[in-house]
């Protein structure tokens, strides 16, 4: 079933609206920590570091609006409704229990080789040693090559199936191996700061994360069958 452009266009329109309002705001608390006047249009010392902050903001809206590098498919973007942050959320904790054992493996092995090594079976290993430094990126990496062989070979992770979520291309097709590579990359820093590369898509025009735009991917959430 079709939706109308008119409700996709009012959509972006509000986005629009809302991180105007937010570069604004930021404006107005630079101008009443200065204690200037609304007349003075340059706030005095106080009032810097609101400044800085609203520059930043008005600069990071134009690079993500200009990392986006292709036109979304207009029949995808009717016809499957964007996944929201609740959805991926969801689609997260599920894969947790994957990632989960595939973590446990790795420090297995890397328990059997620190074993090996002429360690006792009593030994632990040394709390942010070079060897437990490697079992971390051995886990990311694990992690990664789980994410990415799903997203390339069905668009979906094991967390994915059950919300019928689905990661694509800008144009609907299935992502290069460098886009999902540059995905999952991209999605380690959104979750490592406090989630908020993923809080970022309730004020998207196009209610995208920072890994959509930056790795110019979507996720669809598929209609029922």
């Amino acid at each position: 079933m079709g939706v109308s452009r008119s409700r996709f266009t009012t959509v972006a329109i509000d986005c629009r609206v809302l991180r105007i309002a937010l570069v604004e705001f930021f404006g107005t608390l630079s101008l009443i920590s200065s204690g200037a006047p609304p007349s003075q249009p340059f706030p005095h010392e106080g009032g810097r570091l609101f400044i800085l902050v609203k520059a930043a903001m008005r600069d990071f809206l134009v690079f993500f609006d200009s990392r986006y590098p292709v036109q979304m498919n207009e029949h995808v973007f009717e016809e499957n409704p964007r996944a929201l942050i609740g959805w991926r959320l969801l689609g997260l904790l599920y894969d947790l229990w994957p990632a989960l054992a595939l973590w446990m493996l790795v420090g297995a092995l890397f328990v059997l080789g620190y074993t090996l090594a002429g360690h006792g079976a009593s030994d632990n290993i040394a709390p942010f040693s070079a060897t437990q430094i490697a079992s971390w990126i051995a886990c990311w990496l694990v992690t990664g090559a789980y994410a990415v062989l799903s997203w390339r070979r069905g668009g979906q992770t094991l967390g994915m199936r059950p919300w019928r979520l689905k990661v694509v291309a800008a144009d609907g097709k299935a992502p290069s191996w460098r886009a999902l590579c540059v995905r999952y990359a991209m999605a380690t820093v959104s979750l490592s700061l406090g989630g908020l590369g993923f809080w970022w898509a309730w004020v998207d025009r196009d209610r995208l994360t920072w890994h959509d735009r930056v790795s110019g991917t979507r996720m669809l959430r598929l209609p029922k069958l």
